[in-house]
């Protein structure tokens, strides 16, 4: 393979997609034998220093990509997305678009300095280097004997559930509700509970058995008098719908709640970056060794709406996590999911979801509202022999 002169690690974001573009970097450069340096800045989305987060001889580099756009004329940009290209004035070319190594080797050879950054680990690296990655990149002995202490004192070092709640500018995963029905399903097992917001900390503290951190320092706005998702420039002038500082204690704090986190059996659907990171760092270099626990099924209301939104325009695409909550018996999430296909759908198809709905709001009682829905289903599919006669039994009923 023709030797490639500089291989440029870049690392941007918070901490999560940093360490992903780290590991795929670093593996990519020790399988082909590459010099390389790290370009870590210290920005408004991650104010900690590389050396504060790892204890290691590899060195890392603060500069901001602005201030390393102009020695990029001659780079192949490998990125994440195109703002990242726009932002060095460089042809964007997809860093997840190659089958294998191999493919990678064959189609880079041809370059002779590459920009590399991806917010997340390309799939098509083997988990085994990045394993041996990882376990190369020791986190500071300060944050893993906080963390393992936590685990020790207030997690009896015993196995438990961790529920990760990302609020702030993506406010994904779990209401503080569900979280609440989670624990009270499970009063006999421990729960971890962390997130950006020390609001949802306390609410989650309310039962004996669940656990979380009081950190001494939480993400904050970049523009105090903004909402958390406001379009916001970054210390790089980027736009992004994210009003986020996070200092370099924020950030330690953080860290701390993430090796806690991949300890335990994580709960929930979403693709936070958080979550897998957490679970990544603790499979390949645990703190101690847990004994495994049965997972827990509960995904979040708001995941499978986006899952129902992504779906196909179709009746059974749409449909399939609604006959999920309705067998796990949660009923009111099931017609609210319902509701979500309804406003996509159509004919045939919208027809179908107005009778499952019917059907829906019927076990709860709704026999009114259950009618309606009927009523619309039966416009939609005059033929359909089952509707009338159901239409028939409500009329009767009320």
């Amino acid at each position: 393979m023709k030797f490639i002169k500089e291989f440029a690690i870049f690392c941007d974001g918070g901490f999560g997609n940093r360490f992903n573009a780290l590991v795929s970097g670093l593996t990519l450069a020790n399988h082909f034998g590459w010099n390389y340096t790290i370009y870590w800045p210290q920005n408004n989305w991650c104010q900690a220093a590389f050396d504060k987060i790892f204890e290691t001889s590899i060195q890392a580099v603060d500069r901001k990509l602005t201030e390393l756009a102009p020695e990029l004329h001659q780079h192949h940009a490998l990125l994440h997305d195109e703002i990242g290209a726009n932002t060095i004035a460089r042809p964007f070319h997809d860093a997840y678009k190659f089958q294998d190594l191999n493919s990678f080797g064959q189609q880079i050879e041809k370059h002779e300095r590459v920009f590399f950054y991806p917010a997340l680990i390309p799939s098509w690296l083997p988990q085994n280097l990045l394993d041996e990655t990882i376990r190369s990149l020791k986190i500071q002995k300060s944050i893993q004997d906080k963390a393992r202490q936590f685990m020790q004192e207030e997690l009896k070092a015993a196995p438990y559930y961790g529920i990760h709640l990302r609020r702030t500018d993506l406010n994904i995963g779990y209401s503080d509700e569900e979280v609440q029905t989670i624990c009270n399903l499970h009063p006999e097992k421990m729960f971890f509970v962390c997130s950006d917001d020390p609001y949802a900390e306390i609410m989650a503290q309310r039962l004996p058995h669940v656990k979380a951190r009081r950190k001494a320092s939480y993400v904050e706005k970049k523009v105090a008098s903004g909402i958390w998702t406001a379009p916001t420039a970054d210390d790089d002038g980027r736009v992004y719908h994210g009003n986020i500082q996070r200092s370099e204690d924020s950030v330690l704090e953080a860290l701390i709640d993430m090796l806690v986190l991949g300890h335990a059996e994580q709960l929930g659907m979403t693709g936070s970056t958080f979550k897998t990171v957490s679970k990544m760092i603790c499979q390949a270099s645990p703190l101690m060794p847990l004994p495994a626990l049965p997972p827990i099924e509960y995904p979040a209301l708001s995941d499978l709406k986006k899952l129902t939104v992504m779906a196909q325009n179709n009746f059974s695409g749409k449909v399939q996590w609604v006959h999920y909550l309705d067998q796990a018996h949660r009923p009111a999430d099931a017609i609210e999911l319902m509701k979500e296909g309804l406003r996509t759908l159509n004919g045939t198809d919208l027809g179908l979801a107005s009778a499952k709905m019917s059907e829906l709001l019927l076990k709860t009682g709704a026999h009114r509202e259950s009618l309606l829905y009927m009523y619309a289903a039966n416009r939609l599919m005059p033929h359909e022999k089952v509707i009338q006669s159901n239409i028939q039994l409500l009329e009767a009923h009320l």
